[in-house]
Order: structure tokens, then C-alpha cells, then sequence
């Protein structure tokens, strides 16, 4: 089967910020359907992509007008022109403009070609919001979404039908890190994950609010208002380095400015997943912080902390607390049930890891997209085996 995955960033993976979510969606599924034997390719941009080969993936590159900007109408047409003489059997279609050119030639070029269109967010523009109906009664793609309050609104507010399919992890194959090297000592410390000062600063009244004695390490470079909340509160510890990142951060969100500079997470990778799994406990301190991450802290069997949002309900489910944005003695007493509490921090711990072991490793991710796919091939279940019993003929 020859599958092509169309309008995303490219691969590998270029950072690890929330916007990458997709990157890691095509990376699993390509590296997973070529090791089956497939024929896979990849569309992208420069910088974000290199035409070659990459873990049996053939990787097409073709030009755009912004290069800071991933795709673009000139990316989406070469796209297009390569279909034509290549066609695969499915196209995985990311972004409303890439499933907008397809509603306009598939009647035309791809009349035998299965489309699946994954969702990752509501319909921001005037036009997405006009084509979104047309595209989806008349393209009739397999469309899929990672977050099941997308599919709620999708479905209430634009009568757009959509499978929940949920983005998952890749279980770690190294070993952690000693957090010795970092100056830490195993459980001696709680990890708060924050993408603002404003959230750090809410996060860190609650914590000397809980009186206890271990450090607050948050993974963001000392500098700025970072820096003025360390010196304010001597409990924290600010694990990034002295050279931040400084991205352009370019969103729709209406509380941000579109030239607004964030501050990137410094520590990544394997040195992020060490400091973490060797934590007393982690607190997910705003709306910000990716799925991958959270997911990493499950895996990790750690007690999680979290702000009531919808995306950290559907993940964790029962398997970890909440607390209210503004609710300071909530965070507070449920850091001292944890930290207190040696046997319901490990329970705590267990149930968000086998959660995520069940529900959201690649592996079993992946079998939903076997079936959209290829819907007349349903893998078979381990579990379908039964063994028979030998009788006697005596």
C-alpha cells in the first residue's frame, strides 16, 4: 500500500514545542506502516524537511514562499503535482488548506484515493469556516480528531462527524539520567510545568502555602521574570540554561500578541524525561503544556497535579488531581496529601502509568489508523488465539 502524508511540518521532528504534536502523529505512523512494508511518503518545507530517506520513509521536499512558516499555497500545488504522477492509495491530510485543495481536485485526480483528514483544531479564518461544510459532505474523508472535546464541538457546532483517535508516546528505550549531575536527589524535589511567569507565580504562592521543604523545579531558563520569582521565592530552582531559546510565537490566540517572544523549554529529551521521573510529584501549572509531556509524566509513574482543563481530563482521567486556576489552598492541600502521603503518592503514580500504557502508547494508537486505513483489513487481536483442549480418546 503506497501512504502519503500531506500538509504538516516534516521530519524529524524540528522542536518539541506544543505545535509539533503533529510531527509526532506522522513520524509514528510512517516509521511504523514502512517497517510493515508499505511504501510511505512524506511531504514538507525547508527548514523543516530534507528530501532523502529517513528510517525507510522517502521524504519529499518542495519549496514555499515563508520557510518560517510550514506549507503555503506553492508547497500545497507541488504537493498536488506529485500525487498526480505518484498516487498513493491513502493521503493523511493535516491543515484546512491542504484538505481544501484536495475537496477542490479530488473529483478530478484522486477518485480512487482514500483520504483521511485529521483535525487538531477548530476552524479559525472566515474562509475555513466556509469551506469546512462543502469539504467534509462532499470530499467524505475518514476524518479523525486527537481530543474528544474537539470532536464534541466539531460535531455541535458544525455538524462535522469525526473519529477520536487520540496522539500518543513513544516508551523510552535509554535508561534515565542520575539527577545527581543536576544537583538533585531522587524525591527530594516537585517538577512544575509552566509556560508563563504568570503561571509560575501562581503556582509558587500555593506551594509555600503547603510548608513543605522540598525544591520547586521548574524546566525554564533563569532570565526575566523567571529570574525575579527565583530570587522571591527561594524554593525554586530554575533548571534551564542561561541561554533560552527565544521563538517567534505565532498563534491565533486572542490573549497573545502575533510578534509576542515566549520563552521555549530549555531542558528536552532525555535530560527532561530524568528530572521528571526521579520527582516527588509533578503540577501542570497552566493550559500550555504539550500532550507528549504529560504523557511522559504518566509513563514515569508520577503523582500529577494539574490545572482543571478539558485536554488533562481526557488524558489522565481519575488518575490524577485538579485544581481551579484561582484556587491557591486547593493546590496547597492537595501538594501536602501527596508529599505526606508515601502510599498514595505511589497509587497515584501507578494508575496515571497504566493508564497511559493502555490507552496511549503508539502501538495501539496505531491499530485505529490500520482500520481507516484499510477498513476491509482489521488487524487480529492477540487475544483471538484461544487454545483448544487435546480430549482423550480412551
Amino acid at each position: 500500500m503506497k501512504i502519503t502524508f500531506f500538509g504538516q511540518l516534516g521530519l524529524p521532528q524540528p522542536s518539541e514545542r506544543d505545535g509539533s504534536t503533529a510531527v509526532n502523529r506522522v513520524e509514528a505512523l510512517a516509521r511504523q506502516f514502512a517497517l510493515e512494508g508499505h511504501r510511505v511518503t512524506v511531504f514538507g518545507t525547508a527548514p523543516y524537511l530534507s528530501s532523502g530517506n529517513y528510517h525507510g520513509v522517502e521524504l519529499k521536499q518542495f519549496p514555499s514562499l515563508d520557510p518560517t512558516k510550514p506549507g503555503g499555497w506553492i508547497y500545497l500545488v507541488f504537493g498536488l503535482i506529485f500525487l498526480f504522477f505518484h498516487p498513493a492509495e491513502v493521503v493523511h491530510v493535516h491543515g484546512w488548506r491542504a484538505a481544501f485543495l484536495l475537496f477542490l481536485t479530488t473529483r478530478f485526480l484522486f477518485r480512487n484515493t482514500r483520504i483521511v483528514w485529521t483535525i487538531d483544531a477548530l476552524p479559525v479564518s472566515r474562509m475555513e469556516r466556509i469551506v469546512l461544510s462543502p469539504i467534509t459532505s462532499y470530499l467524505s474523508p475518514s476524518i479523525t480528531t486527537s481530543s474528544r472535546t474537539l470532536q464534541y464541538r466539531l460535531l455541535v457546532e458544525y455538524n462535522v462527524r469525526a473519529a477520536y483517535v487520540p496522539d500518543g508516546y513513544a516508551v523510552p528505550k535509554v535508561a534515565d539520567i542520575s539527577v545527581a549531575r543536576f544537583g538533585l536527589k531522587k524525591n527530594s524535589y516537585v517538577v512544575a510545568l509552566v509556560n508563563s511567569p504568570h503561571a509560575l507565580r501562581r503556582v509558587a504562592k500555593a506551594y509555600a502555602a503547603s510548608k513543605t521543604r522540598k525544591k520547586l523545579v521548574v524546566l525554564q531558563s533563569p532570565i526575566g521574570e523567571y529570574k525575579r520569582l527565583q530570587k522571591k521565592y527561594p524554593f525554586i530552582k530554575l533548571m534551564g540554561h542561561e541561554k533560552s531559546i527565544l521563538v517567534l510565537a505565532v498563534n491565533s490566540r486572542a490573549d497573545r500578541s502575533r510578534n509576542q517572544l515566549e520563552t521555549d523549554y530549555s531542558l528536552s529529551g532525555r535530560t527532561r524525561r530524568s528530572i521528571i521521573a526521579n520527582a516527588a510529584a509533578v503540577i501542570i501549572g497552566d493550559d500550555e503544556v504539550s500532550t507528549a509531556i504529560l504523557l511522559e509524566a504518566m509513563h514515569a509513574k508520577q503523582a500529577i497535579i494539574a490545572l482543571n482543563n478539558s485536554r488533562y481530563q481526557e488524558i489522565m482521567g481519575v488518575t490524577g488531581q485538579y485544581f481551579a486556576a484561582q484556587d491557591r489552598h486547593g493546590l496547597a492541600s492537595a501538594l501536602m496529601g501527596v508529599l505526606t502521603d508515601a502510599p498514595r503518592q505511589t497509587q497515584w503514580g501507578r494508575l496515571a502509568a497504566k493508564r497511559a500504557q493502555r490507552h496511549f502508547t503508539w502501538p495501539r494508537i496505531i491499530e485505529d489508523y490500520h482500520t481507516l486505513y484499510a477498513p476491509a483489513v482489521r488487524p487480529v487481536p492477540m487475544d483471538s488465539a484461544y487454545l483448544v483442549p487435546i480430549l482423550s480418546t480412551r
